[in-house]
């Protein structure tokens, strides 16, 4: 009795490879649409989708940018509230912005109807106002900053960065952004200190 031949045919092979190729080029394409939104997102470009180019946006100017650039300051003519503020140059979003004002360097602002990005001008110029800001969150998104605590080496929170007893505040490791409860983001900031936070 004659036994059949073991192992696949040469159409089996060409059928599972023509699979591989069609799963291998569909998530190629997935994975250079993510790259192309990614870079198109940190960018600011308005067509991309907003709510992830509105968070790469920050993200990208908050880690990229070392102490020099990230610092915390008060707007000029206010006293004891401070602000994250950081340079934003030749971005889609803030041109107009930066042409009507005549800045590059900006303020995250919290407050009750959005998180806005202020222009940052100098002491003695006209100051805008808080609606003159680039609204980037709209209401129930919140702020939340974390610094490290070298002396008992753990994170501390808070939901604002004012001046405790005469000292500047150190500038936090990382920015989270609370969008829900079950959605919330981080964004390490570049001059920020401490270990990799885990959650």
């Amino acid at each position: 009795m004659r036994r059949r031949p073991t192992g696949f045919t040469l159409i089996e092979v060409m059928i599972a490879l023509s699979l591989a190729a069609a799963i291998f080029a569909a998530a190629l394409q997935l994975l250079l649409g993510m790259l192309t939104a990614w870079e198109r997102a940190k960018e600011g470009d308005l067509e991309a989708d907003e709510k992830f180019r509105l968070f790469a946006f920050l993200k990208n100017y908050l880690e990229e940018g070392g102490e020099d650039e990230v610092r915390i300051e008060n707007l000029p003519g206010e006293r004891g509230e401070m602000y994250l503020t950081f340079s934003i140059e030749n971005s889609p979003l803030t041109r107009s912005l930066s042409e009507e004002w005549r800045t590059e360097r900006y303020a995250l602002v919290p407050d009750r109807e959005a998180i806005r990005l202020l222009p940052f001008v100098e002491e003695d110029e006209d100051r805008p106002q808080i609606d003159d800001g680039l609204a980037l969150f709209g209401e129930g998104v919140e702020l939340e900053y974390w610094t490290w605590d070298a002396s008992r080496e753990n994170w501390d929170d808070t939901d604002s960065l004012d001046t405790r007893g005469g000292q500047d505040p150190d500038l936090p490791g990382y920015l989270i952004i609370r969008f829900s409860e079950d959605d919330r983001r981080w964004i390490r900031i570049g001059g920020g200190e401490g270990g990799q936070a885990i959650w």
